[in-house]
């Protein structure tokens, strides 16, 4: 699909910085394995038993249904709606890229290395939306799906006008809590939630061309079915 006019630099620096956090969180993902982060881990997990209680218990609960399977689907499939009536075309369905991340989260847990935290540091909260257990807890899924959400979001802020300066900072101060979130539910290790934030936000990168100002043209054109006429040809 052709590019907007001028935003080439944009998007290939955004293509570079995608398969650059690929690449990082391949390198995560072998260290995780390795346990060379495994001290990391225990040390801020027994670090939340300090600040443990009902009122951050409440917090968590929430965070972790803001951010659930189930939900972040819908808030694709609503971002996706406004995206297409802006003309984007097939990259309205960008929202919802985080999806194809899912098969990679899957695989990573059945393959690294990485028990979930032990019961003692489990929080027991109400959950309403489908747990899926796995022998392995890195990545993240939850902390995917934030990473993913606050790259998007970032990005279509900086497309458009008017976003002050305070609304990216309350989607990053958001982000982070949502991911440390999981960590505090004694559901996932630190780096199972930094591996997960790299991986979404890598897809939402490569899922730039959704956000970028000037939209690609749909194909094909309105009002023009199927392939686009051939140009008249000039009487000789």
């Amino acid at each position: 699909m052709p590019i907007p006019s001028g935003s080439a630099p944009p998007l290939a620096r955004s293509l570079v910085g995608g398969i650059a956090g690929l690449a990082a969180f391949a390198a995560l993902s072998a260290l995780v394995h390795w346990r060379a982060l495994a001290g990391v881990d225990q040390a801020t997990t027994r670090a939340k038993q300090l600040v443990a209680g009902p009122f951050l218990d409440a917090i968590g609960a929430a965070a972790g249904v803001a951010v659930a399977a189930e939900l972040s689907v819908v808030y694709g499939l609503v971002a996706a709606g406004l995206l297409w009536r802006r003309g984007r075309g097939r990259w309205s369905l960008a929202p919802l890229a985080f999806v194809l991340a899912v098969p990679i989260e899957f695989a990573m847990k059945l393959l690294i290395d990485q028990p979930p935290p032990g019961v003692e540091f489990y929080r027991s909260v109400h959950y309403p939306f489908l747990a899926v257990t796995t022998v392995g807890s890195y990545p993240s899924g939850h902390a995917m799906r934030t990473g993913f959400f606050l790259v998007f979001g970032w990005l279509a802020m900086g497309a458009g006008r008017g976003w002050p300066i305070a609304a990216r900072v309350a989607l990053l101060a958001i982000a982070v809590a949502f991911g440390l979130s999981r960590v505090y539910l004694g559901y996932h290790w630190l780096s199972d939630v930094v591996g997960g934030m790299v991986l979404g936000g890598s897809v939402a990168l490569l899922a730039r061309p959704a956000t970028v100002a000037g939209s690609p043209p749909r194909w094909p054109p309105p009002g023009r079915p199927g392939l686009a006429a051939a140009p008249a040809r000039r009487p000789r």
